[in-house]
């Protein structure tokens, strides 16, 4: 452990995420020479405390140059196996059960995330039809992206095509963004609640504003 962390983890090029978090970080993919910011989810990526138990014991803040994707892998979506002779035509999860584990197939995300130049979407979203679990009313095959947090993106991208394929979304506030952020994480400033009065200069009167101001009038 290092006592004297700003909490931010610096990356020279792509980084792949998943696992669990305990604390507050920002992690910021950067672009470097030939290496592009890229941030890739390889499974989910959630606090020690659920975000809907309002603690605020856990930040996660994802900034990256170039885009963020879920993985198209064999975790995250279903797959072809090939036996020798070709794909076969049923695509199954790793586990080999295809009408769902005990546990969800969804996405799970807790954080905000931001690309700065490009997008927070699905790797292949819809180069494949897997057809094994829906999102609400949505065909999208995967399951959904549940996520607390936010999205930030240059370019807005689909994560299914209504197909059975990718992932539907999902998505909830996490209320512990409205009073903290992650570590050195950029923000909008504050907000301020103001009223303001308006004046038709020609029909000004000194007496009759005074007046409009006390309270009862």
């Amino acid at each position: 452990m290092n006592p004297n962390t700003k909490g931010v983890i610096h990356v020279h090029g792509p980084v792949i995420l998943s696992g669990v978090l305990r604390g507050s970080i920002t992690v910021y993919a950067a672009t470097t020479g030939g290496q592009t910011g890229f941030v890739g989810y390889g499974d989910d990526l959630v606090y020690a405390q659920d975000p809907a138990s309002a603690t605020c014991a856990n930040l996660l803040g994802v900034i990256s140059d170039g885009d963020q994707l879920i993985l198209d892998n064999t975790i995250n979506s279903p797959q072809r196996a090939n036996n020798g002779g070709g794909y076969q035509n049923t695509y199954r999860w790793a586990d080999g059960d295809d009408n769902g584990m005990s546990t969800s197939h969804d996405f799970v995300l807790h954080g905000v995330t931001m690309s700065r130049t490009g997008t927070v979407g699905v790797e292949n979203f819809s180069q494949h039809p897997e057809n094994l679990q829906n999102c609400n009313a949505a065909n999208s095959g995967r399951g959904c992206i549940r996520q607390a947090g936010g999205v930030i993106e240059q370019v807005i991208s689909a994560t299914y095509s209504n197909k059975g394929d990718g992932f539907g979304e999902n998505r909830s506030v996490d209320v512990c963004l409205n009073t903290q952020s992650p570590p050195y994480f950029p923000t909008t400033g504050r907000y301020i609640d103001n009223r303001f009065y308006e004046i038709d200069p020609a029909r000004y009167n000194i007496t009759t504003l005074f007046q409009s101001m006390q309270g009862g009038y």
